[in-house]
């Protein structure tokens, strides 16, 4: 990770299972116990360093609460959930009483079945923003502050090829989206 960061990493961002399309769903503990100490030895780290690690944010990929939980003990600072806290009920009220970030990403389903998701009648973009202010709803009323929303468009996640694309080349467009402006980055 040192050579990492020397080279410009500023967000190491800590995974225990795969998202990938038909991955295999592991169990919270298995999921902790592939990536606590990596967390917790990166936050030790960064402390250890002071001043010269200060850019350096942990963050943590899981749709488990409990997970996302042990990860902020451990030291991380933002949550990335792959489904926007749809996968478990408890993600978004956790998050909130944490005061953490949480970056909401856009999927349907889960890794099992999105790929046969991937229909989109009314248009990727109009779609995928009305999914997603639907998200940052339920994390406001949920109590996560908007500041602390940050939006990914879910590139391959129920998306096709030709999605991705438009996605891509429509980015700006759909940061500017009503309701939108100012959580999508890139």
């Amino acid at each position: 990770m040192v050579n990492f960061h020397k080279e410009g990493a500023s967000i190491f961002d800590f995974g225990g299972q795969s998202s990938a399309p038909g991955a295999k769903d592991v169990s919270a503990e298995e999921e902790k116990s592939r990536i606590i100490p990596g967390i917790r030895a990166l936050h030790d780290y960064r402390v250890r360093q002071n001043k010269r690690w200060n850019d350096v944010v942990i963050s943590v990929d899981t749709f488990h609460a409990s997970v996302a939980e042990a990860a902020v003990q451990a030291g991380a600072d933002i949550i990335n959930d792959i489904s926007a806290g749809q996968l478990d009920s408890k993600m978004l009220p956790t998050i909130a009483r944490l005061g953490k970030t949480v970056c909401l990403m856009h999927m349907r389903g889960t890794p099992q079945n999105m790929n046969s998701l991937a229909d989109y009648p009314e248009g990727v973009i109009p779609t995928i923003a009305k999914e997603l202010l639907e998200r940052v709803v339920a994390a406001e009323e949920a109590g996560i502050r908007r500041w602390r929303i940050i939006l990914d468009p879910g590139i391959g996640f129920a998306k096709t090829g030709a999605h991705n694309l438009e996605i891509l080349r429509r980015f700006d467009e759909l940061r500017d989206w009503p309701g939108l402006r100012g959580l999508l980055g890139w």
